[in-house]
């Protein structure tokens, strides 16, 4: 066909220069004796001057692509059942350039170049069926994972890997392993023998770019369990199904203060203990708290300069945030569930509340260090107004009874310290709030409340030193007999609620201020029932969830847990409901059962007779079987299989 027609102003037009291969040509014959583009075939383009460079790199490196895939095809065919187990998933390709089936064409072999691994990857995914979880890649020279990464992502490799060794290769820094980071599903890695290894703090640095990772080396990733007892927590507080989804008692909320001064009043402490708390109940958090039914400073109005007496003079102050999400911010609904108010002079106060509070985070565990810790009396007051008690919000405090006093040498040496923690939450409501707003009302509809999880640890000690006869006969320090000496608060967010720690609750026109229900299991973790940690023990240990769930309201510490575990690990919940058949649907006994198949090979029935003679004790089942009573003897295997 001819050219267009352009204007050239009476100038002569320049035939422009295509480089670019004539497809009517390439197809057979092309018509256009005026044709710009170039009539070179296919075969030819490599040798063709003048060809697209681009259009030459892609043709070449298609047909290296086909080359490596017929040859790794061929190799996969003679040797997958020496380099694939399908029974275990694994796929070995360690040393791949050494096999005597390669070694011809083991220069072609090279896992840091993207023709190689394209084929590769093409070859596992057509060849080995079902894909492998585990791949070992040792001694292959690999300097970069980029390729090979996006490589087994384009024919989803990445979803079934689990297992994945690089030892002995030749990646060097962190951000080698950044390609890996899209591997979600991969829990164990071992890199034993790279030049990484002998960089300071590599396991850090790796954890931080693979936090799915679970063991790396042969090592767990996670901190070894502790046999640190969990807090156990009074039960008479916490609501049952039925009063949560409808009914309402008197005992299913933390009313602020009323658990404290309910285990003040507790005979399991002593007078020192209960001395401690009586003086934290009047002293710390009594003056400063909200009560919409009195007047003067227990409305809240009081200053903090008042708790002055309260420090010593050269106490100590400092705040920690447990994430960025733990500072205040505006709440999402009011009170009463309507939207906030634009109110700039609100929004305004909230937000140089919560920049104070983020300023002066002072949190070591996660690399924070504030240089504005409070030191002196002054300086705690001031810092106490500015990050908790601004004068324009109201504060309740709903602790729990979960309270723990140390005492640190009183009644000993008569000179120590008395170590204080108080768990619970905060609900600060600004005073003034929208167009129906008023100070102090006690029905703002249309209340800001924020609710934030806080913990406090008080390092307290008498004013003057106490006899051992003043500790004898109980005369112990009366509510100002104590001072602080240092303040150390930590904020967290509201656990039991969403939107930003607000409790959402129905619409309606009037709603008592601070009217948030807060339970008691939104104030202080249970690791007996969170279940995102029992899901997270779940993966890990590859036990069923409800198995886990069980396990956890019966062991009292992570290191027992975890035990437990991993003697279970693998094993489906179709047998643990086999087993509880034959103890009267008992799970506990159910697992004792499992666990003296897995450690003991003791067969179910022989299984149910040692729990009776035990009584259910595992200490002295282990005992028995692992010593040579005659009482337990030994059984063959099991009658179920796992």
């Amino acid at each position: 066909m001819p050219q267009p027609y352009n204007k050239s102003n009476g100038k002569k037009t320049a035939t422009k220069n295509y480089s670019t291969p004539c497809k009517y040509f390439q197809r057979g014959r092309c018509t256009n004796p005026r044709c710009p583009y170039l009539h070179v075939r296919a075969s030819t383009d490599a040798a063709t001057p003048g060809l697209n460079p681009k259009v030459e790199t892609t043709i070449s490196s298609n047909v290296g692509v086909d080359i490596m895939k017929t040859m790794l095809r061929l190799f996969f065919e003679k040797q997958q059942n020496a380099i694939y187990n399908v029974e275990q998933g694994l796929l070995n390709l360690s040393h791949l350039g050494q096999h005597e089936d390669l070694r011809s064409v083991s220069s072609s072999i090279n896992f840091n170049t993207k023709a190689f691994c394209k084929a590769l990857c093409h070859c596992v995914h057509e060849i080995c069926l079902p894909p492998p979880s585990a791949l070992s890649l040792e001694g292959n020279s690999i300097t970069t994972l980029s390729h090979l990464a996006a490589a087994m992502r384009d024919v989803g490799l990445d979803a079934a890997l689990r297992v994945l060794s690089l030892a002995q290769n030749e990646l060097e820094t962190t951000e080698a392993l950044r390609a890996l980071r899209p591997f979600t599903h991969l829990v164990e890695l071992r890199l034993a023998g790279n030049p990484i290894e002998e960089r300071p703090e590599y396991r850090q640095g790796i954890i931080a770019e693979m936090p799915s990772l679970l063991v790396l080396d042969g090592t767990s990733t996670a901190d070894p369990p502790l046999s640190l007892p969990w807090p156990q927590l009074d039960g008479s507080a916490f609501p049952t199904a039925e009063e949560e989804r409808g009914g309402e008692r008197s005992g299913d909320i933390v009313s602020p203060l009323e658990a404290s001064y309910a285990l003040v009043s507790s005979s399991s402490l002593g007078v020192v203990e209960k001395s401690v708390l009586r003086f934290l109940h009047m002293n710390v958090f009594g003056p400063l708290e909200y009560d919409a039914f009195s007047s003067g400073r227990s409305r809240g109005n009081s200053s903090v300069n008042e708790l002055a007496d309260v420090y010593a003079l050269q106490a100590a102050l400092s705040l920690s945030l447990s994430c960025p999400e733990a500072a205040v911010a505006t709440p999402l609904k009011t009170s009463s569930g309507q939207n906030p108010s634009t109110d700039r002079t609100v929004i305004r106060e909230i937000v140089g509340f919560r920049m104070r509070q983020t300023e002066c985070d002072h949190n070591l565990t996660r690399g924070i260090r504030s240089p504005r810790v409070a030191v002196g009396r002054v300086r705690v007051c001031t810092q106490l107004e500015h990050w908790l008690y601004p004068p324009s919000f109201a504060v309740k405090h709903y602790v729990h009874s979960s309270m723990n006093v140390v005492n640190l040498g009183l009644g000993e040496s008569y000179e120590g310290v008395v170590v204080a923690t108080v768990h619970g939450v905060m609900a600060w409501c600004h005073r003034t709030t929208g167009p129906r707003g008023k100070n102090n009302s006690e029905t703002n509809s249309d209340a800001l409340v924020i609710l934030r999880n806080f913990t406090r640890s008080f390092i307290i000690a008498p004013r003057s030193q106490l006899s051992a006869d003043d500790i004898a006969r109980g005369n112990v320090p009366a509510e100002g007999g104590w001072v602080i000496l240092n303040d150390m608060i930590t904020l967290l967010p509201f656990a039991a609620g969403e939107n930003n720690g607000t409790h959402e609750l129905p619409s309606r026109t009037t709603a008592v201020l601070f009217g948030e229900k807060v339970y008691a299991y939104g104030v202080l973790f249970s690791p007996t029932t969170d279940p995102r940690r029992i899901h997270r023990h779940s993966c890990r240990y590859d036990v069923p969830v409800s198995v886990v769930g069980v396990l956890c309201a019966f062991v009292h510490n992570d290191l027992e847990l975890v035990e437990i575990l991993t003697d279970l690990s693998g094993v489906p919940l179709n047998v643990f409901q086999q087993l509880a058949a034959l103890v009267e649907q008992d799970p506990i006994a159910a697992v004792f059962l499992c666990r003296l198949e897995r450690r003991y090979s003791v067969q179910p029935d022989a299984g149910v007779e040692i729990l009776k003679r035990c009584e259910m004790n595992w200490e002295v089942i282990r005992s028995s079987m692992e010593s040579s009573t005659p009482t337990l003897a030994s059984v063959n295997g099991p009658t179920w299989v796992v």
